[in-house]
């Protein structure tokens, strides 16, 4: 069952461990986020970050049932609650306690690269500070052995035609360094860009 602060409810997902062949989904609240049913069998499905019939899961059909479950940020919206979590997503939100009955994430800064600059509250609000805002967030690494889908890096520079770029960007790629030490790189001539 998922305790929603008053009652004890039938969690309509499975968690990782159990048969999800049936449910077709993984309860993010009960330790599957990110995580996809994929069926083993006929008769056994469960939730997992990935599936491998080669190498790790042999003689699994890794077939995928239902959608990936997503991850759930760790902070509210702007114009959602936030008593639970005290913290905003939106960069500028804040969360805000408005009444006896309502906090939420509502604009408090004219956020740039440079400067912060006050928005003053909607008329009514109460006005107390619980917590600001938060633009990242770390994931949980893959587990050891996991096949990483994704996990290319590609550079690119802009050189000057005609310039001392040039030689520079020879003597990177000769020493594969640079940009050319990435899994794919290009090079762009900076007057076209």
């Amino acid at each position: 069952c998922v305790w929603d602060g008053a009652k004890c409810s039938v969690d309509p997902c499975s968690a990782s461990g159990e048969d999800c062949s049936s449910t077709k989904c993984c309860s993010g609240s009960r330790g599957a986020a990110g995580q996809q049913c994929f069926q083993k069998g006929e008769y056994w499905a469960t939730c997992m970050d990935y599936c491998d019939s080669n190498v790790t899961q042999k003689g699994w059909s890794c077939k995928k049932l239902g959608e990936r479950t997503h991850f759930e940020a760790p902070c509210s919206w702007a114009g959602q609650s936030c008593s639970k979590t005290h913290c905003c997503s939106n960069e500028g939100f804040s969360c805000v306690v408005k009444d006896d009955t309502y906090t939420g994430c509502v604009k408090t800064n004219q956020h740039t690269t440079w400067v912060d600059q006050p928005v003053p509250l909607p008329a009514g609000w109460e006005g107390t500070r619980l917590g600001g805002w938060k633009s990242e967030y770390q994931v949980a690494a893959a587990a050891p052995g996991a096949p990483m889908a994704g996990t290319s890096f590609f550079c690119f520079m802009a050189i000057l035609p005609k310039s001392n770029e040039e030689a520079l960007m020879a003597v990177a790629k000769k020493n594969n360094a640079g940009i050319f030490a990435c899994n794919a790189s290009a090079v762009f001539h900076s007057w076209k860009s």
